[in-house]
């Protein structure tokens, strides 16, 4: 009886000993897992920082093309103007010269 009590309580002893192991071991892994919830979250945060901040600057690109589309037909516009604004005065330089050469004949 006395050698079945020994067992018992050496079975015991480990058994304690393996329950004390395997808590250790229970709570290295919690902590694990609390580190590696927090990266997650941490991740997810910025992530949807990163998203915003991508649509923030996809609505910024946006509205510097929109501008840009309006400088440019604003650009095309004043070449126009230009290009007729230079074909008028060519116009009137060359009537200038015509009248004065009418001016310069008519004085001969």
């Amino acid at each position: 009886l006395e050698g079945e009590l020994a067992v018992c309580q050496l079975t015991q002893q480990t058994s304690t000993e393996e329950v004390r192991t395997l808590t250790e071991q229970l709570n290295k892994q919690k902590q694990v897992v609390a580190a590696k919830d927090k990266e997650l979250s941490q991740s997810k945060e910025s992530t949807a920082r990163l998203q915003r901040e991508m649509g923030q600057a996809n609505d910024k690109l946006t509205t510097f093309e929109d501008r840009f589309k309006i400088v440019e037909v604003e650009r095309d516009s004043l070449r126009k103007k230009v290009k007729e604004s230079d074909i008028k005065i060519e116009m009137l330089n060359k009537k200038h010269k015509e009248d004065k050469s009418k001016d310069q004949h008519v004085k001969d």
